[in-house]
């Protein structure tokens, strides 16, 4: 999959780092669970390929910062 989160628990407000789509009924957790799509998804515990950065660029004009280090920069959680 292209990108995965991971389920934890927020402090505050108090609530899950995702929310589930509304035809969502369960979520099972540990075995016998799986991958569930949902509807949005905290960055905290996120598993993105790079892939989706890449095709990103070519949706969206990305400015592209700091070339001191001989690496660009691109702020992709910059919003505007």
């Amino acid at each position: 999959m292209p990108i995965v989160c991971g389920v934890y628990p927020r402090r505050a407000p108090a609530s899950w780092s995702l929310h589930l789509k509304p035809e969502t009924k369960s979520l099972v957790f540990g075995e016998g669970g799986g991958l569930v799509e949902v509807q949005y998804a905290a960055t905290g515990f996120l598993l993105t390929k790079r892939s989706v950065y890449e095709r990103s660029r070519w949706k969206r004009i990305w400015p592209v910062c700091n070339l001191q280090f001989g690496r660009a920069n691109v702020p992709y959680f910059c919003q505007w």
